[in-house]
């Protein structure tokens, strides 16, 4: 119980955005945490969308994970009761309650529920997906 409890209070931390530039400093306390919120780039609407990045490293709400977060929230709660973090009580119900609406809103705009509200297109993630960096270790694309 423990663990998860840590594991959970930790994704529920608000990282400060100025920092999540230097979020690979493992030191950098200030960029870690999974509970993020966005604005609609896409259809904008003014309103916050509330959930969880995908990585520490990751940059604006993802759905599905945010989807799942809010599932694993209410289980917690359900078997184990209430969270502590640094022994200050963490309001689930609260977290729950932004995901939820969130997802309800996105629902009603889109029909559906897009990976992410940033907005981005194929053509990027084309470029991205062809630079070689270090992860491809320098080798040709598969099929390219």
């Amino acid at each position: 119980r423990d663990r998860m409890a840590a594991a959970l209070a930790f994704a529920l931390r608000y990282p400060k955005v100025e920092e999540c530039a230097k979020a690979e400093d493992p030191n950098n306390i200030y960029a870690q945490g999974m509970w993020t919120s966005d604005e609609d780039l896409i259809r904008y609407t003014g309103k916050k969308f509330y959930g969880t990045r995908f990585t520490t490293w990751g940059n604006g709400v993802q759905w599905e994970v945010t989807a799942g977060a809010a599932m694993s929230m209410l289980h917690f709660a359900k078997r184990y009761g209430a969270l502590q973090s640094d022994g200050q009580p963490v309001d689930l119900e609260h977290f729950v309650g932004q995901a939820r609406g969130s997802i309800k809103l996105l629902l009603g705009m889109y029909k559906g529920v897009p990976g992410s509200v940033l907005g981005g297109n194929r053509d990027a993630w084309v470029k991205w997906t062809m630079k070689q960096d270090k992860w491809r270790r320098g080798g040709a694309v598969p099929g390219g």
